[in-house]
């Protein structure tokens, strides 16, 4: 689809106020969960409509018909928006496929408003192949002394934090799934799963990653491919398909795996301590994003109360409601890094009211919660699931 597909759809916007925060019109389906606590995150920051999904789709219905120029301006709203995807779930405009479609008119047409540190990103991807930067030769340093096959059924895609900031998550996923029986290869050829590009515009990078991961993946000899980043797991779910077609293998997320080898009776948890827990839903893991009504809300929350005498309790904005990281599938946190830590500090702050401790499924969600505390006087410790699966295993991390 292309922002000239959009056009007709771009005049249907009723003007309810919903994608806001909490509106005048509260849908049918909204009406039983609805909060009040809800606002639009750059709404909230800005303090300006522009930037609603309302206010992007005038920006957007006007550059398409050629009656406004794209400007700094626009670019801004559009890059500083998280495409969290609340405002998508609720109402029926394709709000988040005009984003999308309006940051590729603007890398294709304009490519020098977007913004330095966005730019930056992907000439870290397509010089290095990962969005940190790192060494390519290095990013399968995690795996020394597990002595992973590069062939097998069962593939993890690590992923560019896990493989380069987090390398004890990547460690300690390969040690639970062995624990319960599960062989699992990887490959140290693999690339960035194209998140980033996906979300800033850039396609013609993206379809480069894409080919090159789908052909590593297929002389594997894999049926599936594990992912425990949602970026990743969305990326290869919805963006893929739309570029190869029908993937040759399945993608599943760590999850939906360890919640079924649980209820297998092959993972047996223990106790974790007295901390106070609450759960953070990833915005790719959730809610609508592009087509991603995946819904992985129950699967985490499963694995975590699986855990005996665990102390948990729920955020206010919880499941479909949840607030982002700030991290913006990365382009947030790349175009506007100190937006990106302001989100993350106001979601540090709905932690704080109900427990100690966090726990999320998603490695950008845990590099963000652990820079928001930084310098915090009270400290709030983030833990992704499989650390916290690990310890109620008491699985000890390698060195």
């Amino acid at each position: 689809m292309s922002l000239d597909d959009l056009k007709e759809q771009l005049y249907r916007c009723s003007g309810c106020t919903e994608c806001y925060g909490r509106g005048p019109w509260i849908p049918y389906k909204d009406a039983v969960d609805a909060i009040d606590t809800w606002v639009c995150p750059t709404l909230k920051e800005f303090k300006f409509v522009t930037y609603t999904g309302k206010g992007q789709q005038y920006l957007a219905r006007e550059v398409a018909y050629g009656r406004m120029e794209l400007d700094e301006e626009i670019a801004k709203v559009f890059y500083s928006c998280t495409t969290c995807g609340i405002c998508d779930e609720i109402c029926p405009r394709p709000l988040l496929e005009t984003q999308k479609e309006m940051r590729a008119e603007i890398f294709n047409r304009r490519p020098d408003l977007i913004p330095q540190g966005t730019r930056e990103a992907d000439e870290r991807i397509r010089t290095t192949r990962n969005f940190l930067g790192g060494r390519p030769e290095k990013r399968g340093h995690w795996t020394k002394g597990l002595e992973i096959p590069t062939r097998g059924k069962v593939m993890f895609f690590a992923g560019c934090h896990l493989s380069y900031r987090q390398p004890q998550s990547a460690r300690l996923t390969v040690q639970i799934l062995r624990k319960a029986g599960v062989d699992v290869g990887y490959s140290p050829g693999e690339e960035c799963c194209g998140l980033h590009p996906s979300g800033d515009g850039n396609q013609g990078l993206l379809k480069d990653l894409v080919s090159k991961n789908v052909r590593m993946i297929q002389e594997s000899g894999a049926e599936v491919v594990l992912a425990s980043c949602p970026g990743c797991f969305k990326t290869f779910k919805m963006d893929y398909p739309k570029i190869v077609g029908k993937l040759p293998f399945r993608v599943v997320h760590l999850s939906e795996l360890l919640r079924d080898l649980i209820r297998e009776g092959k993972l047996k948890l223990g106790g974790v301590g007295d901390e106070a827990f609450t759960y953070h839903d990833p915005c790719l893991l959730g809610k609508q994003h592009l087509g991603r009504r995946q819904a992985l809300y129950e699967a985490p929350r499963e694995v975590i109360k699986s855990i005996p005498n665990l102390r948990f309790k729920e955020m206010r904005r919880n499941r479909r409601w949840s607030y982002c990281c700030g991290g913006g599938a990365l382009v947030t946190q790349s175009a506007y890094p100190d937006l990106s830590q302001r989100m993350s500090k106001d979601r540090l702050d709905e932690v704080k009211e109900v427990a100690d401790a966090v726990i999320t499924t998603c490695p950008l969600c845990v590099a963000n919660f652990k820079q928001g505390t930084k310098g915090a006087a009270a400290k709030t410790a983030v833990y992704d699931l499989q650390e916290l699966v690990a310890k109620a295993l008491g699985i000890q991390p390698l060195p």
